[in-house]
């Protein structure tokens, strides 16, 4: 059902000429209508492309799945590897791309310098969780060393082991 309402302003001035005061009136239709269809416009852009990297992720999981099946079936745990590590590569770069296109589409209603807009703010969104998830992956890689130095240290006392001599039993 199409709303075909629109909104009429009227501007009332005043003015004194010669102690004589008249008054005029000045109407002027002020049209919404383009404002409202831009914005429609960049959010069935907003969603488009969300429903497109939907779709995509779908696709993307199940072939994850069978990939990861035939990997494990095979005892490939190096290729496994490697593949997990490109595909985080490769969703790292999906998703930022897809935040710059839904920040330059939802700042495209604002016409072509709001679409620059959008894009430099979905840039710096992007670049934020990346640089986020690179930091937060580097000091899970920092704890986990930490804790297997903790551990193996704990092991080698208990067995007698010298770093420092290379031998069990001396130098502890």
């Amino acid at each position: 059902m199409a709303d075909n309402r629109s909104i009429t302003i009227t501007l009332k001035l005043s003015q004194n000429e010669d102690n004589n005061t008249s008054n005029q009136t000045n109407t002027e239709q002020v049209d919404f209508e383009n404002d409202k269809n831009k914005t429609a416009k960049a959010t069935y852009k907003a969603l488009a492309i969300q429903a497109a990297q939907t779709a995509v992720s779908e696709v993307a999981s199940w072939a994850e799945y069978y990939w990861n099946k035939e990997l494990t079936l095979s005892d490939d745990y190096i290729g496994m590897r490697n593949k997990n590590i490109a595909m985080t590569q490769i969703n790292r770069g999906v998703n930022a791309l897809t935040t710059i296109g839904t920040f330059a589409a939802m700042g495209s209603a604002a016409g072509p310098w709001g679409a620059a807009i959008g894009a430099a703010v979905g840039t710096a969104i992007a670049v934020a969780g990346i640089v986020r998830s690179n930091v937060q992956g580097q000091e899970q890689q920092d704890i986990q060393i930490r804790q297997m130095d903790a551990q193996l240290q704990f092991t080698r006392s208990r067995a007698g082991w010298s770093l420092q001599a290379a031998s069990i039993g001396e130098d502890l």
